[in-house]
C-alpha cells in the first residue's frame, strides 16, 4: 500500500471518529427527547450556574473526599475503593416532567445491575454502609417512577449497597408521612440489618451526583438544604411555641435526610401523631436536639435538588394541631414513635426495583383526642387561643 493510500485511510478514520463524537455529544449534552431514557448521570453544565466553583473535573476528588468524610468513612484518604471520583457525575440533567416518566419495565431495562427485590449489593466494596431508602407514598405513581429513573444511575455510580422501600398509605384519610417513615424502618429491618436510612420525599430530584447518599456516624444529615423552589436558600426560623428549654432557631430538616439506626433508636424514630401537612420534620429535629445531636446540613455545592411540580393532595391539609404537638415533642418522645407503632400490613410486593409495602394506619381520631385532652391550653397565649 502506497503512502498516499495510507494517508487517505487515516483521513477517513479521523473523519468518522469526529462524526461519531459530534453525534454522541449532541445526544448527551442537550435535554432532547433522544436522551429522556438514557443514563443521565453525566456532567451537563458547570455547577457555577448555582454557586461559583472551579470546573467539575478540578474539584471532583476534593469534594468526594469531603463528602465521604461526612459519611463517617475512616479511610485516611477519605475515598474508599468503592468511591472512585471518576465514576461520580457532576451536574445532572434533571427531567422533572411527570408526563415523561418511564414505565417500571423501562427503568428496569435501563438499570441492568445485580438486584434482588430492590436490593443492590456491591460485592467489591467491604465495610461500606447498607442503606435503606424509605419513601412515603400515596397516589404519586408517576412521581415515584420519575424518582426511580433519576436515582438509580446515581446510586450505581456511587456503588452503595441499597434497598428502596415505598411505604404506601391505603385509603383516603389524612396522610401521615412520619408514621410511614416508622413503618419503613420497622419493615426494612425485618429484611436486613441496615446501617443507614435515607428518608426521601418522592418529589425531590438530586442535581449533582457527587452528593453522597450516606450516613454520618455521629450526626444526622440533612441533604436537601438547597432546593430550586426555595431559590437555593437556606430556611432558618424560630418556633412560635417551642418546647421548654429550646431557644434556638431551626433549619429545615425535611425533604431528604439521613440517620443511622442508632440515631433513630435514640430518638424513638418519628412521632406518629402528625396527621396532614407540617410539623413532623421539626418534631424529629427537636428530638435530636434533646438527645444532644447536631444536625449536619450538608452545605457543599453538590447537594441541591429540583422539586417536581404538583398540587397539594386533598387528604393532606395543613395540620392545625402541629404547633401544640411541637410544644409537647420532647416530653412525648419516650412513648410516641417506633415503640408505639400500630398499623395493619395489607400487602408486601417485592418488585425488581423496590419493595412496596401497603398499609392501613388508621384515621388519626385517637391522636386528635390526645391533643384535645392534654394540649388544649398549650401555647394559647402565644397562639392567641
Amino acid at each position: 500500500m502506497t503512502g498516499r493510500n495510507i494517508g487517505r485511510l487515516l483521513l477517513m478514520s479521523c473523519s468518522i471518529t469526529l462524526m461519531m463524537h459530534m453525534y454522541w455529544n449532541a445526544i448527551y449534552r442537550a435535554p432532547s427527547p433522544q436522551r429522556q431514557l438514557i443514563d443521565h448521570s453525566i456532567p451537563i453544565v458547570p455547577f457555577d450556574s448555582i454557586r461559583h466553583i472551579r470546573s467539575v473535573d478540578d474539584r471532583t476528588a476534593e469534594n468526594v473526599t469531603r463528602m465521604h468524610h461526612y459519611a463517617g468513612n475512616t479511610n485516611t484518604t477519605g475515598v474508599s475503593e468503592c468511591l472512585d471520583p471518576r465514576r461520580l457525575a457532576g451536574k445532572i440533567y434533571v427531567n422533572s416532567n411527570i408526563s415523561l416518566a418511564p414505565t417500571y419495565e423501562q427503568i428496569r431495562q435501563l438499570n441492568v445491575i445485580p438486584l434482588q427485590f430492590g436490593h443492590r449489593k456491591t460485592s467489591s466494596c467491604h465495610g461500606e454502609q447498607d442503606v435503606a431508602f424509605i419513601i412515603p407514598l400515596r397516589g404519586r405513581d408517576a412521581q415515584f417512577r420519575l424518582l426511580l429513573h433519576h436515582i438509580y444511575p446515581i446510586l450505581r455510580r456511587q456503588r452503595i449497597a441499597f434497598s428502596i422501600y415505598a411505604v404506601t398509605q391505603a385509603g383516603s384519610g389524612l396522610f401521615n408521612r412520619a408514621k410511614l417513615f416508622n413503618i419503613g424502618i420497622e419493615k426494612s429491618l425485618e429484611d436486613r440489618n441496615f446501617d443507614c436510612f435515607i428518608f426521601h420525599d418522592t418529589d425531590l430530584l438530586l442535581e449533582d451526583g457527587r452528593c453522597l447518599y450516606r450516613c454520618h456516624g455521629k450526626h444526622p444529615l440533612h441533604l436537601s438544604k438547597y432546593v430550586d423552589v426555595l431559590s437555593y436558600k437556606t430556611m432558618n426560623y424560630t418556633l412560635e411555641c417551642p418546647p421548654p428549654g429550646f431557644n434556638n432557631t431551626l433549619q429545615l430538616f425535611g425533604g431528604v435526610s439521613a440517620m443511622t439506626k442508632q440515631q433513630l433508636r435514640d430518638v424513638n424514630g418519628f412521632s406518629n401523631k402528625y396527621w396532614g401537612w407540617g410539623g413532623e420534620d421539626d418534631d424529629v429535629n427537636l428530638r435530636l436536639w434533646r438527645k444532644g445531636y447536631n444536625v449536619t446540613h450538608v452545605s457543599g455545592e453538590h447537594c441541591s435538588y429540583t422539586m417536581v411540580k404538583h398540587g397539594r393532595e386533598s387528604g393532606n391539609p395543613t395540620n392545625s394541631d402541629r404547633l401544640k404537638l411541637l410544644y409537647d415533642s420532647t416530653n412525648r418522645m419516650k412513648y410516641d414513635g417506633l415503640n408505639s407503632l400500630r398499623y395493619r400490613t395489607i400487602s408486601v410486593e417485592r418488585n425488581p426495583l423496590y419493595v412496596n409495602i401497603t398499609v392501613s394506619i388508621g384515621d388519626g381520631s385517637k391522636d386528635a383526642r390526645y391533643v384535645n385532652k392534654f394540649l388544649r391550653n398549650a401555647c394559647n397565649e402565644t397562639l392567641g387561643g
